[in-house]
């Protein structure tokens, strides 16, 4: 389950990187054949964001809180201080976590509205 991290480092410019969560094949739901399963995560809480298309940040900040970010429509741009950038598609993932320093600027791609599941882990 491929993702990407974004991530300040110790001089607080932001980084974005494409990771990969470690899973395991699990009979998960007999009889159903087994699928791919990661390692549970403890999460605090889970917000449906609704974003326009033509909506775009003029600035940088951090993270709100370590958190996931779930690509349900749309497209969304994520753009790190250090200038790179992934465009993310529905089915897209990632890992928000650059919560100190510059932080990060988004947008939206296209002419489609999009929907994001944000998904804040647990301290």
């Amino acid at each position: 389950m491929k993702y990407c991290h974004l991530y300040s480092d110790t001089e607080g410019v932001s980084h974005i990187e494409d990771k990969e969560l470690a899973s395991t094949e699990l009979d998960f739901m007999p009889p159903a054949p087994p699928v791919q399963i990661n390692t549970a995560q403890s999460v605090e809480n889970l917000i449906l964001m609704g974003v326009p298309a033509d909506w775009a940040e003029a600035a940088s900040h951090p993270a709100p809180a370590r958190q996931w970010v779930f690509i349900l429509q749309g497209c969304v741009e994520f753009i790190a201080s250090d200038g790179d950038s992934r465009l993310l598609g529905p089915g897209g993932i990632l890992l928000a976590e650059d919560t100190t320093g510059e932080g990060h600027r988004s947008r939206i791609h296209g002419n489609d509205d999009a929907l994001l599941a944000v998904v804040k882990k647990e301290k």
